[in-house]
């Protein structure tokens, strides 16, 4: 039994030095073995420390955040590091991350709040009973129902930036994990409710539950949120690719448009650089229509801030040695590129900031902002709720309703694991600059949420989570 619960809040601040990568590797319990923690939350909590002080340093990560659950109740929660690399502002316990498709369960639990109050149906297709269409007019596009989307059998996709929304297979045949099948869900609730998207998942959700710092569109929080974090090695490879293609696609163009200006192929230099920085222009915009707007100016600022320093070095280099010939202009470029180029490997692994963006509809599928003390909240309702009604529909977001490997499935919101022991149900969050997961065994009233603002992240928030919980992490059986 749980002698005592630790329930302040605390920070560790900065970062401590490697303990060993023993913590990381995962404890050694039996491949089927999952919710066997420790009941001495004093001792897990001092375990906890030590595998997120070592992982963070190990894996380049600025900021985690932590909730624990005992005995079907949140008893103790603890932020780690910084919020954002460049400032001194620590994690707490209350910091908002986006959390990204950790949002997923909380959409089906407020679509199943409708299903409840007979405002929809989960079993019958849902084109029919939606006032305004969301998908093109087909026939297996019309016979899609909530129940697939639920489950991830509708036959949609996971690329929620594109317009294009095609079936892969047909609906109800088989199991692809799908962020657009849910955000066909985010319509419906919003149809059906009467209410924006927003609003409902407040009233039907959160509210309930008493979360009260989370959000599909905004930050809620007095507090600075966490800063997502990404490898400089991201940015520039990204943006070197896309000014590569922009630059080889352009450049016939260019030459030709040149030719008929000077009337000469061979550009000036000044020509050239007015190129490619208009290339950088455009590899941007095209960035931050693909990526959406806080990651493609991200990416593309990082890349001009290295073309500027390219063509500062380059005119230096030129005004202390002239160079007129193409051999010469060319040797003076290639120095030019090098040591902006020795500078970004210099910290081709240094975790940089990403700028938060608020989204103004909200996406089920990647927009939701919270807590680790709020997601945490959030199981123990499902839970509790799930144990009142044993009958109910939110009983059933615990149970399997479709297979996807000898011990794996799907309920209606979560991904189920099938231990020997007991039932571990979770759902993961990935975003290009976050990692997260939540987990819980509602038999016995465990659960974890483990939060990180970093690309990074992710072998640390699953190792967190299954020593947290006293066994393996099944986060890829799906």
């Amino acid at each position: 039994m749980i002698r005592r619960a630790i329930t302040g809040m605390q920070h560790v601040g900065g970062f401590a030095l490697l303990v060993g990568i023993w913590f990381l590797a995962g404890p050694a319990f039996a491949s089927d073995t999952v919710c066997r923690p420790n009941d001495n939350l004093a001792v897990v909590a001092a375990e906890l420390d030590k595998t997120i002080i070592a992982g963070m340093r190990g894996n380049r990560v600025p900021g985690v955040s932590v909730a624990l659950i005992r005995d079907g109740r949140l008893v103790w929660a603890k932020g780690y590091g910084h919020t954002n690399s460049f400032f001194d502002s620590a994690v707490s316990a209350d910091t908002v991350f986006p959390v990204a498709s950790l949002g997923k369960p909380v959409t089906a639990y407020t679509f199943l709040k409708l299903v409840e109050a007979g405002r929809v149906r989960i079993d019958a297709p849902l084109a029919p009973q939606l006032k305004r269409r969301w998908l093109p007019a087909t026939p297996q596009n019309d016979s899609i129902t909530a129940f697939q989307l639920l489950t991830h059998q509708s036959g949609l996709g996971n690329a929620i930036r594109s317009r294009k929304r095609s079936l892969k297979f047909p609906p109800g045949t088989s199991f692809s994990y799908s962020g657009v099948g849910y955000m066909y869900l985010q319509e419906a609730v919003a149809q059906r409710s009467g209410m924006t998207f927003e609003n409902a998942v407040q009233s039907l959700a959160l509210a309930p539950a008493g979360m009260t710092s989370s959000s599909f569109t905004h930050i809620v929080s007095p507090n600075p949120a966490a800063a997502g974090h990404t490898p400089l090695r991201t940015p520039v490879i990204i943006f070197g690719v896309f000014i590569g293609i922009v630059f080889a696609a352009l450049l016939l163009p260019f030459l030709v448009l040149h030719r008929l200006i000077a009337r000469k192929w061979l550009p000036s230099a000044r020509a050239v650089a007015a190129y490619v920085a208009a290339c950088g222009g455009m590899a941007t915009a095209v960035m931050t229509y693909m990526t959406g707007r806080g990651p493609g100016f991200f990416f593309g600022g990082i890349g001009c801030l290295l073309l500027l320093a390219t063509f500062v070095t380059w005119l230096a280099l030129h005004k202390l040695r002239p160079a007129s010939s193409p051999a010469g202009i060319l040797l003076t470029g290639l120095l030019a590129v090098g040591l902006p180029a020795l500078l970004v490997l210099a910290n081709w692994q240094r975790p940089m900031p990403l700028p938060n963006v608020d989204e103004r509809d909200g996406n089920a599928a990647a927009s939701f902002r919270s807590t680790a003390p709020d997601l945490a909240r959030f199981l123990v309702h499902v839970m509790h709720e799930a144990q009142a009604r044993p009958a109910g529909l939110v009983a059933k977001m615990l149970v399997p309703a479709v297979s996807t490997g000898p011990r794996s499935g799907w309920g209606l919101g979560f991904g189920i694991y099938e231990a020997a022991n007991d039932r571990i149900v979770w759902h993961r969050g990935s975003s290009p600059a976050y990692q997260s997961v939540l987990a819980m065994c509602p038999r016995q009233g465990y659960g974890v949420v483990v939060l990180s603002n970093a690309t990074d992240g992710e072998d640390l928030v699953k190792a967190v989570a299954a020593r947290a919980l006293g066994g393996t992490a099944p986060w890829d059986e799906n």
